[in-house]
């Protein structure tokens, strides 16, 4: 898991309360600019750090959506591009979801394709289709996610 944690203790953190409820102040001033909201920043701030050092930082899930797809050629262009560190001739699986409340709480994806980038902009990128899996063919809203290729021992 890539996730990490913090408290008081990894940032040097110490706290001394003292409420008088005659006074309570209620909102982001209970917070915000009193010791403890210093404590939470720093919290915070160790944890977001930990978390890009880390390693297994490309194991959080990341997704994107198909905007456009044009079967005649076999393109599509999905919503995430340079700004989501995506690559030309990055290789991408594409997933159409089912919908949760006809069989339950969570979606279900099937895999209907396999492609890879060919043209990256700053928050889109195209597409072409390498192999399809399904007859229904990519569609507008199917789940594109990163593509790892498992290498062989």
């Amino acid at each position: 898991m890539a996730a990490s944690t913090a408290n008081h203790l990894t940032v040097g953190g110490n706290l001394s309360l003292e409420i008088d409820f005659s006074v309570v102040k209620t909102g982001p001033s209970l917070v915000l600019n009193t010791p403890l909201g210093d404590i939470l920043r720093k919290i915070t701030e160790n944890g977001i750090q930990q978390l890009a050092a880390s390693p297994r930082l490309n194991e959080l899930s990341w997704f994107a959506r198909v905007r456009e797809y044009n079967p005649t050629v076999g393109s599509l262009i999905f919503d995430a591009g340079v700004q989501s560190r995506i690559q030309p001739n990055q290789g991408f699986e594409v997933y159409a979801p089912t919908d949760a409340s006809t069989i339950g709480v969570c979606n279900v994806y099937q895999l209907v394709a396999f492609v890879h980038t060919t043209n990256v902009g700053t928050v889109s990128s195209t597409a072409l289709v390498d192999q399809l899996f399904e007859n229904r063919g990519v569609q507008v809203g199917d789940v594109v996610m990163v593509r790892t290729i498992q290498k062989k021992p």
